[in-house]
């Protein structure tokens, strides 16, 4: 088996936490396979091509509305180690993610260091970003 690459869903709901994020794939793809999704249609084709190869799914849901578009397709992504980013911090949104069993939840407003350091450590990488927050 090749290399373990790491799946990124990058919804289109927030532009500027979604460019954080296309930051850090930018630079993790240095040190791993990355490939990326930015709509909802483009996730089920991208894991039945590379299945064998995704070891790690990285989902961005900027929106209430992608959370629950991304939980109705979440059978897909149940034998993956899943990171999933919600679009806020509320209750129910933090309720309706562990529904889902992700191994980590972060937020979208947040600098994503959190999401980098859980990267490097799931994946066995180092992704050096020179201390600039991401």
């Amino acid at each position: 088996m090749s290399e373990q690459a790491i799946l990124f869903c990058i919804l289109p709901g927030n532009r500027a936490a979604g460019q954080r994020l296309e930051e850090l794939a930018r630079k993790i793809q240095a040190s791993a396979s990355v490939h990326v999704v930015r709509q909802l249609e483009d996730i089920r084709p991208a894991l039945l091509y590379r299945w064998e190869e995704i070891g790690v799914a990285v989902l961005f849901a900027a929106t209430r509305q992608e959370l629950l578009d991304l939980k109705a397709m979440w059978s897909l992504f149940e034998d993956l180690r899943t990171i999933l980013i919600l679009p806020d911090g509320e209750k129910e949104t933090v309720a309706m993610a562990h529904t889902m069993r992700p191994r980590f939840i972060s937020c979208g407003d947040r600098d994503l260091r959190d999401v980098k350091a859980v990267l490097e450590k799931m994946m066995g990488i180092s992704v050096l970003n020179g201390g600039a927050c991401i």
